[in-house]
């Protein structure tokens, strides 16, 4: 299927028939056809085909979309693709230049069923991830994954290694994080077909002099380049002078380890490759029983041919030093915890005294606008601190605002409203029936916001649209710093809050009424502005689990 070169100019009639119900009631009659959620499917289905009809990406760029978001196989994905441009594009192909060439293709030679191999597989669904990984952190994943995939490590071993910190090899990853990881990987897994092809082996990185005392060892069981980049990408963590660790450097302990007479060889290949095997070791690129049976392998197989007493001293002396630092790092760990909690603390105290003092700012303004005292604390309209722009601290915005109040003023104010005459204490009230406390609901986390967000509250955010859209957005951030599950939960609140639910009454109005947003934007009651449309379409384009 040959690639589309240009993205295509739509005329307005087929704009509008991608737009109008008989599409989106196809989209459903489909959608039902193969089992998948309507309200959630006729979304993203119509969303694709249209971007594939405008040119966007190729035929078969929305195959594998529609493959990996509907979690088919190859086989049923042809076949709902097949019913799609029956049943929806078929009728506008003549109106757009190439499609009707396309669906010719689609139809003459269907694709067959596409297998993959696992690597690729691993790094599809790694581009997926929402999250862009360094090199180093991508590459230690995706040897972790392909590790489970290939039944090496069990699920529990794969959770475990995956909360392990980043010093001993792992992702540092929450346990429910790694747990809902692994499941997403599963269910992307169900819509491949792997190939029963096996993936060369990566080509080994350690040199061999042309003349050797013993035969070289194959790649698959030395020194390897995804262990030299791991080693490398550890040897610049411990030489890097920001690190507060004192524990010691893998050169270090390498050194520590080879001083041991056992380690000592007097061939210079064979005192090279046992170093090389140490190095590992001590870097977590190899555990122990990895380490053992390569020190116990033959010499033509790359290992050293070490048996007996000797072999049981090296892994012993290996083991300990190994254990004593693995204790330290975990030591440092600790105390890096606890001060980043300290820090943390400090911060959040930081931003209490700020909040005051912003409530107290406002105080001051309230009695310098209207002439009269506050009868209740004065809290901001917008989340407190959001006033910061990107400009200016908080410390910096607040102070702004205080220097444009008139303290005289206030404090003449002040004064006069000290020495009137209190108002007369009423009688007091017959005492009536002792009733239940019944406690006032109350905004209590971002979560109770989102649900709540109006038109109102959207507006009180910032006066622009884009930066109030931007803020709406970090709330939405701050849970998924807490967890995916409250990020999910955020995502959910939001869509069903009566902000959400204007804009989708006037994208409903549009699109069931054949006008365009200007139009119903101009007669609808509720007040939403075009500028304020737009930003709201953009948070509901960045709104997916």
């Amino acid at each position: 299927m040959p690639d589309v070169p240009t993205q295509r100019q739509l005329s307005k009639e087929v704009r509008d028939y991608f737009l109008s119900d008989d599409v989106f009631a196809q989209y459903e009659r489909i959608a039902g056809d193969y089992g998948l959620n309507q309200e959630e499917a006729v979304s993203s289905l119509s969303a694709l085909v249209y971007q594939f009809v405008a040119g966007v990406f190729p035929l078969d760029t929305l195959l594998r979309k529609i493959q990996m978001e509907f979690l088919l196989t190859t086989p049923r994905a042809q076949e709902l693709l097949s019913a799609v441009f029956l049943y929806v594009v078929s009728a506008v192909a003549d109106q757009v230049s190439g499609l009707s060439q396309a669906l010719v293709d689609w139809k003459s030679s269907a694709p067959q069923e596409e297998k993959m191999t696992p690597r690729a597989f691993i790094r599809l669904y790694l581009s997926s991830i929402p999250d862009r990984l360094d090199p180093v952190e991508e590459h230690r994943l995706e040897n972790i994954l392909s590790l489970y995939l290939q039944g090496v490590r069990s699920r529990e071993e794969t959770v475990a290694f995956l909360q392990r910190p980043h010093k001993l090899g792992g992702m540092e990853m929450e346990q429910d994080d790694a747990i809902e990881m692994l499941a997403e990987f599963e269910l992307r897994k169900q819509a491949v077909v792997f190939s029963d092809e096996i993936e060369p082996p990566t080509p080994s990185t350690v040199s061999t002099p042309p003349a050797v005392s013993i035969p070289s060892a194959p790649a698959l069981d030395v020194f390897s380049s995804d262990d030299a980049e791991e080693v490398a990408h550890h040897a610049q963590k411990d030489a890097s002078p920001s690190s507060n660790t004192i524990s010691l450097s893998a050169d270090e302990l390498l050194a520590r380890i080879c001083q041991n007479d056992a380690f000592v060889f007097s061939d210079p290949q064979k005192q090279k490759r046992c170093q090389e095997i140490v190095s590992a070791r001590v870097r977590d690129v190899r555990d122990a029983f990895q380490t053992r049976a390569l020190l116990e392998q033959s010499i033509d197989q790359g290992g050293l041919g070490i048996h007996g007493l000797q072999l049981a001293q090296m892994v012993e002396q290996i083991e300990q030093v190994v254990d004593a630092q693995q204790r330290e790092s975990q030591k440092n760990l600790e105390q890096e915890r606890t001060a980043s909690s300290e820090q943390k603390k400090q911060k959040q105290q930081i931003q209490d005294q700020l909040r005051i003092k912003e409530e107290q700012v406002l105080a001051k303004r309230y009695v310098q606008t209207t002439g009269q005292l506050p009868t209740e604390p004065v809290a901001p309209a917008a989340p407190p601190l959001a006033r910061a722009s990107a400009a200016f601290s908080p410390q910096a915005q607040i102070e702004k605002q205080e220097a444009r109040v008139d303290a005289q003023k206030v404090r003449a104010i002040v004064q006069k409203a000290a020495s009137a005459q209190p108002l007369p204490t009423p009688p007091p009230a017959p005492r009536g029936r002792v009733q239940d406390i019944q406690m006032s609901h109350r905004l209590s986390g971002p979560l109770e916001e989102l649900g709540s967000m109006d038109l109102t509250a959207f507006r009180r955010l910032s006066h622009e649209p884009a930066q109030a859209a931007s803020r709406l957005m970090d709330l939405v951030g701050l849970l998924e710093n807490q967890s995916y599950e409250k990020r999910v939960e955020g995502i959910k609140m939001l869509k069903r809050s009566p902000l959400m639910h204007v804009y989708a009454s006037v994208t409903q109005k549009a699109l069931l009424g054949g006008k365009s947003v200007d139009e119903v934007l101009s007669q609808d009651l509720q007040g939403l502005k075009l500028a304020e449309y737009q930003a709201l379409m953009e948070v509901n384009a960045s709104l997916r689990f």
